[in-house]
């Protein structure tokens, strides 16, 4: 019968494959350090780049903002202008 066990924690897990798993089965321990290592290397990088790509959709979104509201304004001044113009005529 297999023990099936709930779902742990990040830290739970990684001390389970850190330090349980010397225990349990040594050479499948290196192999997962080398992984673990590699990951925690490289962590930094993909957390920049999801900071990057959040922060650069929040900025389009706001450029597309603030030139909508920019359109709006011209027509709404060019609007203005052209009932001036027509009551100056006038």
């Amino acid at each position: 019968m297999t023990l099936i066990l709930p779902l742990r924690k990040v830290t739970s897990v990684h001390k389970d494959v850190s330090e349980r798993l010397k225990k349990i089965n040594p050479s499948l321990a290196k192999q997962v350090r080398v992984v673990l290592d590699e990951n925690k290397a490289e962590r930094h990088i993909r957390g920049g780049m999801a900071t990057k790509m959040k922060y650069s959709h929040y900025i389009k979104s706001l450029l597309t903002e603030k030139m909508t509201l920019l359109k709006k304004r011209i027509s709404k001044q060019s609007g203005k202008a052209l009932i001036t113009s027509t009551v100056w005529k006038e």
